[in-house]
């Protein structure tokens, strides 16, 4: 339908308000689908980690320690998805976007299946925690795949002047995916008394430039925390930290050592407690709002200060 209205000058300026088409529609609906299945299982291994996998595949003796080197294979799959994105993409190119989604998504599927057929540590030893590693990866690069070529599929096929907000329907299912899972985990979680700590970033908070979609990301993860917090409530305990600047070495791979060094030097600077994060303060604060039964909702800020000077 075209509608027309005149302005001021006596021009006509006419509209096209065209329905969304049957081949967009389709389009909208697959990736938005493969997106929640694949970020499902991405996640849900997450969960799984401290319920299942720090018993059955990381046997060190103390069951804490279990869970922070399950979640060490946690993190592995976020590493990997950049090269999911990169490999998959350049597929996409070749071979187009449906069909290259069709793969990412039997890479993720078949992945969290052979997860669950895996030996544990108690049947094949050392070698079941890295089969679990090795998949992992595998989800990781289905999980970098499946968002970078679902975000560009829909895009090509969005008018012109609505490309980004179907651009943006996977990172909404990317956020509430998780919400989902954890609500699908909430009778385990109730069980044990469980808690969940999510690690966000200070760029929830503030972000500028390069990096405002980073921080619509992770401004999205804290509220995900405080709705959690609500839904799971009383049982369930559901908590976040938020690091500033984290001294890492794939933070200094990224940036060059001395790049690194002369940026964390000036963070350390401007903030009041003159230093910044590493991973044992955010191990701290995790362990820490574990071990707090009467704190929900909240999150723990490590930026040395800085957020007090806002």
């Amino acid at each position: 339908m075209t509608t027309a209205a005149v302005n001021g000058d006596g021009a006509t300026n006419t509209a096209n308000n065209n329905p969304v088409s049957p081949e967009l529609r389709r389009v909208v609906a697959a990736s938005v689908v493969g997106t929640a299945l694949e970020w499902y299982d991405f996640f849900i291994y997450g969960f799984a980690v401290t319920l299942v996998f720090n018993e059955l595949f990381f046997v060190t003796g103390d069951p804490a320690t279990g869970t922070l080197v399950g979640f060490a294979t946690f993190g592995v799959g976020f590493a990997v998805r950049p090269f999911g994105g990169f490999l998959f993409g350049h597929l996409g190119d070749r071979i187009g976007r449906r069909a290259t989604l069709i793969i990412t998504t039997l890479v993720m599927g078949i992945s969290t299946g052979l997860i669950g057929l895996l030996p544990t540590y108690a049947s094949i030893g050392i070698a079941a925690p890295i089969l679990l590693t090795l998949l992992r990866m595998c989800q990781g690069l289905g999980a970098g795949a499946e968002f970078g070529g679902a975000s560009t599929l829909l895009a090509e096929h969005a008018p012109p002047a609505r490309q980004p907000l179907y651009g943006a329907l996977v990172l909404d299912v990317n956020v509430l995916g998780p919400f989902r899972m954890a609500r699908a985990f909430a009778p385990a979680l109730r069980e044990s008394r469980g808690a969940v700590v999510n690690i966000a970033s200070i760029s929830g908070y503030r972000a500028g430039g390069s990096s405002i979609a980073y921080g619509v990301s992770k401004a999205a993860l804290l509220q995900l925390t405080r709705n959690l917090a609500v839904a799971l409530a009383p049982d369930v305990r559901v908590n976040a930290v938020a690091p500033g600047t984290v001294a890492t070495r794939w933070q200094t791979d990224m940036h060059g050592e001395e790049a690194f060094q002369r940026r964390a030097a000036a963070e350390r600077e401007a903030v009041p407690l003159k230093q910044t994060a590493g991973p044992e303060h955010v191990a701290q604060a995790v362990l820490g709002l574990l071990a707090m039964d009467l704190v929900t909702g909240e999150t723990v800020i490590l930026d040395g200060g800085k957020h007090v000077m806002y």
